[in-house]
This record gives structure tokens, sequence and C-alpha cells, in this order.
């Protein structure tokens, strides 16, 4: 499983058609949520296509 903790990058992957598997409640913090995609090589270059717009 793909574990993304940011609300906003859980949106952009879903808006750009993966599907959220589950959202799981933190342990340390229970308002804090982690959401669930299936693991795959294109979840990891939309993620790093995500941060890399993020930081410009």
């Amino acid at each position: 499983m793909c574990v993304v903790r940011s609300l906003a990058l859980a949106n952009y992957l879903c808006n750009h058609g993966y599907k959220m598997k589950k959202v799981v409640d933190s342990d340390k913090d229970p308002r804090l949520k982690f959401f669930l995609f299936d693991e795959s090589q294109a979840i990891h270059d939309s993620i790093t296509r995500y941060l890399s717009k993020r930081e410009v």
C-alpha cells in the first residue's frame, strides 16, 4: 500500500484517476488521517510530479 499523509496530495491523486482504498486514523493523533492507495510505479510518478510542482 502507498500511504499518503497529506489531504491535498490525496485529493490530487483522486483527481488524477487513482482510487483511495482506505482512510485510517493515526495512532499518535486521532485528529490526523492516513490515506491508502494501491502501490504502483505510476502513483509514485504522480506523487513526484505533484511534489515538484509544489516546490516551484
